[in-house]
């Protein structure tokens, strides 16, 4: 005799529901705590940048320095 009037298959695919809502809210939590923390200014790694190889590049706008060092000429003919 069961000791719950639900059935098996029925009882799997409720679990099953439960540990894949809780897979995807945990995922949500992760993406929007990065997407606040990139909006602070926080870095991505979570560390000191003091040891860090890429402490050089953390935090910095790639796209203006390339626009520094390669300034565009324009020519008019």
């Amino acid at each position: 005799m069961g000791y719950s009037c639900i059935g098996k298959e029925r009882r799997d695919t409720m679990w099953t529901y439960i540990i894949l809502g809780l897979i995807i809210a945990y995922s949500l939590w992760v993406i929007i705590r990065q997407i606040i923390g990139k909006k602070n200014g926080a870095s991505s790694c979570g560390s000191s940048c003091s040891g860090c190889a890429s402490a050089a590049m953390c935090n910095k706008d790639l796209y203006k320095e390339f626009k520094k060092d390669h300034p565009i000429k324009h020519t008019i003919e």
